[in-house]
């Protein structure tokens, strides 16, 4: 199965979390990493380039950190510019040109786990918060994967051994459709 992790961290140099990830996960066989606000400094896409990533693969992990209750910026430019109608149903009789591939998110979160619960303080699951995923997978007509969530203060070195062996598995857990 060929991986490729699209991480969108805007500073690697500060982050503990997915550098240790990263590091981990760089360890598996045909896992590609793409740290895309280092591919993308001046923030100009090479959607074609992205596109050319995205059909070779099997698996897309999009890997950030969650700032304000969602993802990076660049992700979401990102997902503007590559993710164009045209080009997604440009398969087969009109089907998804991205059909049958996994996807999954890779999150790291600052806060406590219990604040992310209905009874917490967001009063939202982590599972609710990041729900546009899986609409977009929906979209995409490919398998929505249960997320890799990791909370900061999580035991790191057990975490990032967890995280490879995610990668390395033949397929990952689908996440059941409106599940709360």
């Amino acid at each position: 199965m060929k991986t490729v992790i699209l991480l969108f961290h805007p500073d690697m140099d500060r982050s503990l979390v997915n550098r240790k990830l990263i590091e981990s996960a760089g360890m598996k066989r045909n896992i590609t990493i793409r740290d895309m606000y280092a591919l993308e400094r001046d923030h100009q896409i090479n959607v074609d380039q992205e596109r050319q990533v995205l059909e070779q693969a099997d698996r897309i992990v999009l890997q950030f950190p969650l700032r304000w209750y969602s993802a990076p910026s660049l992700l979401y430019k990102w997902m503007q510019e590559v993710f164009d109608d045209y080009w997604l149903h440009s398969g087969p009789e009109g089907s998804s040109i991205l059909q049958g591939k996994e996807l999954t998110l890779t999150v790291a979160y600052s806060e406590p786990s219990y604040d992310y619960t209905a009874d917490g303080k967001y009063k939202y699951t982590l599972k609710q918060i990041l729900r546009n995923f899986e609409v977009i997978a929906m979209h995409l007509g490919i398998k929505y994967c249960e997320p890799f969530t990791v909370y900061e203060l999580d035991d790191l070195d057990k975490t990032a051994k967890a995280y490879a062996e995610m990668l390395g598995k033949d397929e990952l857990p689908i996440q059941p459709l409106n599940d709360q």
